[in-house]
């Protein structure tokens, strides 16, 4: 059933990096640049909402750049690394304005302010460095396996009539 749905049209898309990244990214800045986060505080309903949309939106982010699950349509290196190049832009410049201005309608501190503003900044730096640790392997995979296949067709000799027929080894 899992892997029916990996393979559904809908999840192709959900899983195209800038969508998956414009719903974590700009899940955020909604909740940090409107009165969002003021509202969860006074509704329980909004408050559960919010923190689902949270928790599915970075897993979606992280499951869009990783891929390492079955999907129907895998999206390239490329696409993937600028994709994380660009949501850790949004992130660290929404941490950035968190640490000169609190969200719209709240209270909070300027230590409180402060504090959680770094976390958001340094934690999603290190989060950023995991999942770009991810693409670099899957590249140098890729690329590695594909410099291997060159470099043994390189080193084969012609085929001709006289031959010995090639082992399981040479492929």
């Amino acid at each position: 059933m899992l892997l029916a749905l990996a393979h559904s049209r809908p999840v192709t898309w959900l899983v195209f990096p800038p969508l998956a990244a414009l719903l974590d990214i700009g899940g955020l800045w909604l909740l940090y640049r409107t009165p969002l986060l003021a509202a969860t505080h006074h509704q329980p309903l909004i408050h559960a909402a919010v923190q689902v949309h949270v928790v599915l939106a970075g897993l979606l982010f992280t499951f869009a750049i990783c891929q390492l699950d079955p999907l129907r349509h895998r999206w390239n290196l490329a696409w993937r690394g600028l994709t994380l190049l660009a949501a850790g832009a949004g992130h660290a410049i929404l941490a950035k304005t968190l640490y000169v201005a609190r969200p719209p309608a709240t209270t909070y501190s300027a230590v409180d302010l402060h504090t959680g503003a770094q976390l958001m900044y340094y934690g999603g730096d290190l989060v950023e460095i995991a999942l770009a640790a991810v693409l670099a392997v899957q590249w140098y995979l890729a690329t590695g396996r594909a410099h291997a296949r060159l470099q043994r067709r390189q080193r084969r000799p012609p085929l001709t009539a006289d031959s010995p027929p090639h082992t399981s080894r040479d492929f």
